[in-house]
């Protein structure tokens, strides 16, 4: 009778794993599974974020290269600098053919003649006005800051005569009384792509950029008294 059962147990065994894995079995792979999705949504997430942090930086950089560009070129062709030009707008003096004579080759900087070009810092983007026309060239605009101030600083001035005892050079917050040459900062964010995380409005962003140039005077420097 013993042996009766025994060989009927070893029977039920066997047809018990030639039908399938036990409930434990199925758990555990359950368990593996949500792992490995929890894993791969994970790795998916970051390699989500992570391109469009790279073109919101392209992007941005870009857009930095093309204003500096277009800002350069009217720095190399200005005769004079506004003395009203200050840390949130930049006025240039362009010469005219109709200024230019055979004994010099720039205007008098009190000749009423000339094309005016302003770069103007207005609340996150950079406009450029020439001509009575005004176009967006920059946007994206947050920095940088003064410590303890919310106004951006975009322009500084050199002025002619340097401070040699001044670590800085004298820089100014305005262009009167001559300049040397001008500064830029800018920290431009871009999010055509998105945020970068979730929380950008209260964290600090991952795909901002800051640039800094400085254009020479190289006109009113060289300009005939």
């Amino acid at each position: 009778m013993k042996k009766f059962r025994s060989v009927k147990h070893r029977t039920f065994c066997r047809s018990k794993l030639s039908a399938g894995a036990s409930v434990v079995e199925l758990l555990v792979s359950v368990v593996v599974l949500g792992v490995a999705i929890a894993g791969i949504t994970d790795l998916m997430w970051m390699n989500t974020s992570w391109t469009r942090n790279f073109f919101n930086k392209t992007s941005a950089s870009y857009s930095a290269q093309v204003f500096l560009k277009r800002l350069r070129e009217d720095m190399n062709n200005a005769y004079r600098i506004s003395d009203a030009s200050n840390e949130q707008q930049l006025m240039l003096w362009l010469p005219t053919s109709l200024t230019k004579t055979s004994t010099s080759p720039f205007p008098p900087a009190s000749s009423p003649i000339g094309d005016q070009v302003i770069y103007r810092l207005n609340g996150n983007t950079i406009t450029r006005t020439a001509n009575n026309s005004t176009w967006t060239i920059l946007k994206g605009i947050v920095g940088p800051k003064k410590i303890g101030n919310s106004a951006i600083t975009v322009f500084q001035y050199i002025p002619k005569i340097l401070d040699s005892s001044d670590p800085n050079f004298g820089v100014q917050s305005t262009a009167s009384g001559g300049v040397r040459s001008v500064v830029v900062d800018i920290e431009v964010l871009n999010r055509d792509y998105g945020k970068s995380k979730a929380a950008e409005s209260t964290e600090p962003s991952t795909s901002d950029i800051m640039l800094r140039a400085e254009f020479l005077a190289r006109n009113e420097l060289s300009m005939e008294p």
